[in-house]
């Protein structure tokens, strides 16, 4: 299969996974939270924000898995995978026991920590316990997941996810109306995650020859010096990324309430479920630079990087214009009531991913060339500034002034200066990359938001049946004009004819 065409299968997987996670958080957020109120799912949601800043001890092994299983399978060097992961096994194992240390101190202290409700106090100690346990065991299944995503596999990593989250709301489905608590999410949750850890260590043993790996077995310093060097750097980078991504909830419960927390979470649902779609359609580019890197082909790595930001400002684009113009409808038919708060939330953060998803590509990419340093360098100076701002602007405004912070940071780093880098370092002009990706995409939305705004001001969209048509209509209208005016006729035949093997191996 041609590079091309496995990119396209494995964004469209990756694509399936999210879109199954979305539609699965979209239906169970009013299931869960009109059954166990509002204080509770706010507990709930700050559980899994202390995960995420647990992740951070991953200490960024499974990008340097991704990268260097695509390159030694280009080159055929087998035994250097296997080295690699056993280098990688041996250093989870150490953050895996530090992972579960620190959510037992954690869970000792969160009533003087956080600004939690006494009945809930309790059980958000328990979950923080078993947060611990939960991620130190999956650290094991990011070193085989790892793998299967090196091998450009990403259908089979999909596909488990899927499992696991069907399964996990059936489970929750099932029993939550007999017992509402968070005790029945929480069991559904935990245990279907760990079970999808084993299914893909299983799937991993399956499709490569990997010899046992033995978990605090120390590594040849040979095997673990290329993948701790690459690592070192993605650790940085990661623990920048989840202090600005999961700062936002901790927060929150500390300076304002827990029912913030709620509010805030339902503002941003919708920006992270686009943000995360764009992004796991463009993280299967790092193993394929890696290959096209492996092979000397660098007019193939000028091409994903064209075609990736293209895709991404025509995703990105109308999506957020339609949830500025119509979130507010949105969040009323979903809830049942309206929340303003939420609603300015979603704007805030939706003006600053306009500028910062159409480029998002530029990141995986980085990592597959190896010179992911640039982006490390990027990384803490905004995470700096998110920080400071976050605290200042979070405490004087509020919702709103943590959004902001969040938000308008890595919208001008990474956003406006990382393609500058990127476009110099790959060959390409940058005017000429920007107005035929991020400003030629711009075309079709201007008909697009024009007939929004005509519909919002001509109807009364007060139920889902009216909302999905404008929503039908408004689509198909983008879909003409961006076929019409941005898709060339060479780009039209190469799409057509992807489109008869995407089911190829």
């Amino acid at each position: 299969m041609s590079s091309a065409k496995r990119i396209v299968k494995n964004a469209l997987a990756n694509g399936a996974g999210l879109a199954c996670e979305a539609i699965i958080s979209f239906c169970m957020l009013p299931f869960i939270l009109h059954r166990i109120g509002e204080s509770a799912y706010g507990v709930w949601a700050f559980t899994i924000a202390i995960s995420g800043y647990m992740g951070i001890l991953n200490l960024g092994f499974r990008p340097a898995i991704n990268k260097y299983v695509a390159q030694y399978n280009a080159t055929g060097e087998w035994q250097k995978i296997r080295d690699m992961l056993q280098a990688s096994l041996f250093s989870y194992s150490a953050c895996g026991s530090l992972i579960v240390l620190s959510c037992i101190v954690l869970s000792l202290n969160v009533s003087n920590l956080f600004n939690i409700p006494v009945e809930f106090q309790k059980t958000a100690a328990l979950f923080i316990l078993l947060v611990g346990f939960q991620m130190a065991a999956g650290l094991v299944a990011v070193v085989f997941g790892g793998v299967i995503s090196g091998l450009q596999r990403y259908e089979i990593n999909n596909g488990i996810e899927i499992f696991v989250m069907l399964s996990r709301t059936a489970i929750i489905v099932s029993f939550l109306g007999r017992y509402p608590s968070l005790n029945t999410i929480a069991a559904a949750h935990f245990s279907m995650v760990l079970l999808g850890d084993l299914i893909t260590v299983i799937w991993a043993h399956k499709l490569a020859d990997i010899a046992p790996l033995k978990l605090f077995r120390i590594p040849s310093r040979n095997a673990l010096g290329p993948v701790l060097k690459f690592s070192l750097i993605t650790f940085v980078i990661s623990t920048v990324g989840r202090i600005i991504s999961y700062i936002d909830l901790p927060l929150i419960a500390s300076i304002i309430t827990i029912e913030a927390v709620t509010m805030y979470t339902i503002g941003s649902r919708l920006i992270k479920y686009l943000k995360n779609f764009v992004e796991v359609l463009s993280n299967v580019l790092a193993p394929a630079t890696s290959d096209l890197q492996a092979r000397d082909d660098m007019e193939g790595v000028q091409s994903i990087f064209l075609y990736s930001t293209r895709v991404a400002s025509l995703v990105v684009f109308p999506t957020i214009s339609f949830l500025i113009i119509f979130g507010d409808v949105f969040l009323k038919l979903w809830l049942g009531k309206e929340y303003p708060e939420s609603y300015r939330v979603m704007c805030i953060l939706g003006v600053a991913n306009l500028v910062y998803l159409p480029q998002i590509s530029t990141i995986p990419m980085l990592f597959g060339l190896a010179r992911h340093k640039i982006v490390m360098y990027m990384a803490i100076v905004s995470g700096a500034v998110t920080v400071i701002l976050a605290f200042v602007l979070g405490t004087r405004y509020g919702l709103q002034g943590i959004a902001f912070a969040l938000g308008f940071p890595q919208a001008l780093i990474y956003g406006i200066i990382c393609p500058v880098y990127v476009t110099g370092h790959v060959g390409l002009p940058y005017w000429s990359w920007l107005y035929s990706t991020y400003l030629k995409a711009m075309l079709p939305v201007i008909p697009f938001v024009l007939f929004l705004l005509g519909c919002r001001s001509c109807f009364h969209v007060n139920s889902w049946l009216v909302f999905l048509a404008v929503v039908i209509v408004a689509g198909l209208l983008y879909l003409v004009v961006a076929w019409l005016t941005v898709i060339s006729g060479d780009d039209k035949k190469r799409i057509l004819s992807l489109l008869p093997e995407f089911g190829k191996k």
